[in-house]
């Protein structure tokens, strides 16, 4: 760089500028197309890792995930799904029959389901796993739903009629908890699958 203080010597510009035509422009032109490419290459290479890292890790949680919390809630759903057909099948029961094998179904099946649910609702909610900590709530007011349904079929002073709607209550209990479970948990999923982190 030129200082104030200094006198350029305008008589060597030229010479200078005769000297670069005997350069070779074609293999610096190589040269520079070279670097670039080589630069270029080590980024998309560096960047192509991370994305690579990333996935490998998100599909490790993911796995993890699946493992330690989607498959045991499915577990306990189709539980769920089969005590609904329970109930399905005690209806077909009439009076002190129907009431005695309903009774059965809360104190053992629903009562047992809803227990081990429950432990692997706090496990999600304690999970780093899942970014959200109020999976026993939501199933908490389902069971609610559900138990008053049951309530409701097992009362002998009610009508027929509003012995029906007590199973409508308690099958539809059971199938809001199913969707409601489902849908936050492949949320949740494909939260995992898409981290950036």
């Amino acid at each position: 760089m030129v200082s104030a203080n200094q006198v350029v010597d305008t008589q060597s510009l030229p010479q200078y500028f005769e000297a670069m035509k005997d350069w070779d422009w074609k293999a610096i032109a190589a040269f520079i197309g070279i670097a670039v490419n080589l630069g270029w290459n080590y980024f998309n290479s560096r960047k192509t890792t991370k994305i690579q890292n990333t996935m490998k890790r998100n599909e490790i949680k993911l796995r993890q995930f699946d493992r330690l919390i989607n498959d045991p809630v499915n577990e306990h759903l189709r539980g769920y799904e089969k005590l609904n057909e329970d109930i399905n099948a005690a209806f077909l029961a009439s009076g002190d029959d129907r009431c005695k094998r309903l009774k059965e179904l809360v104190r053992n099946d629903f009562n047992g389901l809803r227990q081990r649910l429950e432990i692997v609702l706090n496990t999600a909610d304690q999970s780093n796993l899942t970014s959200r900590s109020d999976f026993f709530g939501i199933a908490s007011d389902h069971h609610d739903t559900i138990a008053i349904g049951f309530n409701a079929m097992c009362n002998d002073a009610l009508d027929e009629n509003s012995i029906k709607q007590g199973k409508d209550k308690t099958q539809k209990g059971i199938s809001d908890l199913r969707v409601t479970l489902v849908n936050i948990f492949t949320e949740e999923a494909e939260r995992i699958a898409t981290s950036k982190k």
